[in-house]
């Protein structure tokens, strides 16, 4: 699958309809996942969720970004507790928003999804964000479990 780098979208509804399933990243999200990417140190990957909203024919737009502890000790390897992802998601739904991915970074540069990786759709019922730090240029391609099947999900920037 190719790499995706996101796209620019503009807050318009006109821009937001479509069929295809689409996970929008506000501008505030986008800096937040650079510099927890960044930042990440000794190849260790990064993760949390993402939380949002729901607009029509599946467009989805994160708005919130909450840090989960990678608590695997190999590195380039993530493990999250489970009551971590739960309070998390109980976090995110009582201000009234959706858990709707987790992400994980990947510090060899690539987005390409792990065979654990692929599994994580269908375990979670969540879109599986997938970051690399590419000198700077954050890199993401998102997933998600269809019927079974890993399926590709556009992701783009909604600016103002």
């Amino acid at each position: 699958m190719p790499v995706l780098v996101y796209e620019h979208m503009h807050v318009n509804e006109g821009h937001l309809q479509g069929s295809l399933p689409c996970l929008y990243l506000t501008e505030k999200v986008v800096a937040v996942l650079k510099r927890v990417v960044h930042d990440a140190q000794d190849g260790r990957e990064v993760c949390g969720i993402l939380g949002g909203g729901i607009l029509k024919n599946n467009m989805m737009i994160a708005t919130v970004v909450n840090d989960l502890s990678n608590i695997s000790e190999l590195s380039g390897c993530f493990a999250i507790a489970v009551d971590e992802i739960l309070r998390s998601q109980s976090t995110i739904e009582d201000s009234g928003l959706l858990s709707l991915a987790i992400y994980h970074s990947h510090p060899s540069g690539s987005t390409r999804p792990s065979p654990r990786d692929t599994k994580l759709p269908q375990i979670t019922g969540l879109l599986s964000l997938i970051l690399a730090d590419d000198g700077g240029k954050l890199l993401m391609e998102c997933y998600s479990d269809v019927e079974g099947k890993l399926t590709s999900i556009r992701v783009a920037l909604l600016t103002q």
